[in-house]
């Protein structure tokens, strides 16, 4: 393989992960607009999704944190 397991894996949380998140997101909501309600799959779905992008914004908050403890 051309790239090592590090530039993998910053692809897949940089590219592959927000577009799973909204694919996923995207087929709840269709789903719950068909029915007219919210039904097991479209949760499942949109909890996926809402699970994935707190996942995601968590990383870019590590990534930028400081140490403020002054040592």
């Amino acid at each position: 393989m051309l790239f090592g397991r590090p530039v993998r894996r910053w692809v897949a949380l940089s590219v592959a992960l927000p577009l799973i998140t909204a694919v996923l997101s995207f087929i709840g909501r269709k789903i719950q607009q068909r029915k007219g309600s919210p039904t097991k799959t479209s949760k499942a779905l949109l909890g996926t999704s809402n699970l994935l992008n707190r996942r995601q914004r968590k990383g870019k908050s590590s990534e930028h944190s400081t140490d403020t403890s002054g040592r």
